[in-house]
């Protein structure tokens, strides 16, 4: 028996023209403060499929074994990396596009995390897609890719991307001090603690905090924050229950209801009920995704009910 038991669950979903499953599961323990999962993702659909990528306290690698995906960035640029890709952390939504035929691996960096893994300034991948190629050249990429595609399940991948991420970090660069300790900071407060104040706790100025954030993290620490507050947001959204928005936006520290809208529509694309509607609906076989298939929501909107 393992040292390390692997805890994996499996997702599926056969209904409707839709055929999809994913297998969730954790890194080992030495890599948790870097990896926060990994998921192996397999989708058989009747039409092609469109999802909006919510903004995320996250960096996901993406090692590809199906037709490749169509990125359209937060920034508006248009992307199809075949081998794969990692997406900078943004403050923004994306859009990816598949044949509705995929087949990935996928592992979620910590910001700090990624930066280690990468050994790149994160701010030159912030609120961008960046091929496996173009970060590990073509070789590296192939046998990756290869070593996973013939591994014969799930937990058998996730042993693999162990080993490569594991290799990878060790003896890299961790972060500064200020920065990791910055950034447990706002990750504990999920978000609420204004960015003077914890350039005050640090003891630097709020310049020098956004421009290590800007290095090693990808994001300010306002926008960090911002993205913080949103993602706990939305894990107490509970679409089978009813939502009481004020309660949500006051235990979030957003100032009103109308604050909580506004945030929600920047960081992913829809009121805060738009968003739950579509997690009621079933359109999200992966964290934060939500299908567009009934079309986007009206921008003119500002009811969150």
């Amino acid at each position: 028996m393992s040292a390390d038991p692997r805890h994996t669950r499996t997702v599926r979903r056969r209904s409707g023209g839709e055929d999809w499953e994913m297998v969730l599961g954790e890194p080992e323990a030495r890599l948790r403060e870097h990896v926060l999962g990994y998921m192996d993702f397999a989708e058989h659909t009747t039409h092609a499929v469109r999802r909006r990528e919510i903004a995320g306290a996250l960096v996901p690698l993406i090692i590809n074994f199906g037709p490749p995906f169509r990125i359209h960035g937060s920034g508006g640029e248009v992307s199809e990396p075949r081998e794969g890709f990692v997406a900078g952390m943004s403050d923004g939504v994306s859009i990816s596009e598949s044949t509705g035929r995929s087949r990935c691996v996928q592992v979620n960096f910590t910001p700090l995390g990624a930066r280690r893994f990468l050994r790149l300034p994160m701010g030159e991948l912030a609120n961008r897609v960046v091929g496996l190629e173009d970060l590990f050249g073509r070789a590296e990429a192939d046998r990756l890719r290869s070593r996973l595609h013939d591994a014969p399940d799930a937990e058998a991948r996730f042993r693999l991307v162990d080993a490569f991420v594991g290799a990878r970090v060790e003896g890299a660069r961790g972060p500064s001090a200020g920065v990791g300790r910055a950034w447990r900071r706002l990750w504990e407060t999920a978000g609420r603690l204004e960015a003077g104040a914890l350039a005050r706790e640090i003891g630097c100025s709020r310049k020098h905090l956004a421009a290590r954030f800007h290095d090693e993290v990808g994001l300010a620490p306002k926008a960090v924050a911002r993205i913080l507050r949103f993602q706990h947001a939305v894990s107490l959204l509970d679409p089978s229950a009813e939502v009481r928005w004020t309660e949500v936006a006051h235990r979030c520290g957003y100032y009103d209801q109308a604050h909580l809208i506004r945030d929600f529509r920047q960081l992913a694309g829809a009121t805060p009920g738009e968003y739950l509607r579509g997690i009621a609906g079933g359109d999200d076989p992966a964290a934060g995704d939500v299908d567009l298939a009934a079309g986007d929501p009206d921008p003119a909107s500002t009811d969150s009910r």
